[in-house]
């Protein structure tokens, strides 16, 4: 009998539960039963730190939420099959404190 290493029929079969899994299993099935997803309980617990003044804390609470509500953006050719692109324009919906006007003529397309 040869020692150590890997031994046809060794180790946990393929599917088998572990109790990990069970414990899983028995919170999604409980967060699902209550109405209560990890996501809730992060955006809850966001908006508690934010509302008490706890900006850190809030922001860590964002952070953790984030993925779950927001694509990650991804990288951006500026160039078009080798060429330069002729024109870029970024709107933008949020209003500045300088000028709340002219965001909102920089987000309504114009027709040149």
């Amino acid at each position: 009998m040869p020692k150590g290493g890997k031994r046809p029929g060794a180790g946990r079969k393929k599917g088998s539960v572990t109790k990990a899994t069970i414990y899983r299993q028995e919170m999604q099935a409980r967060a699902v039963a209550d109405g209560i997803s990890p996501l809730d309980v992060m955006i809850t617990a966001m908006r508690r730190a934010w509302e008490s003044g706890d900006v850190k804390e809030a922001v860590s609470h964002a952070e953790k939420a984030a993925p779950y509500v927001h694509n990650r953006l991804a990288a951006v050719d500026h160039t078009s099959n080798g060429r330069e692109l002729e024109a870029l324009t970024v709107l933008s919906s949020v209003p500045r404190e300088d000028d709340a006007d002219a965001s909102i003529d920089a987000a309504t397309p114009s027709h040149h």
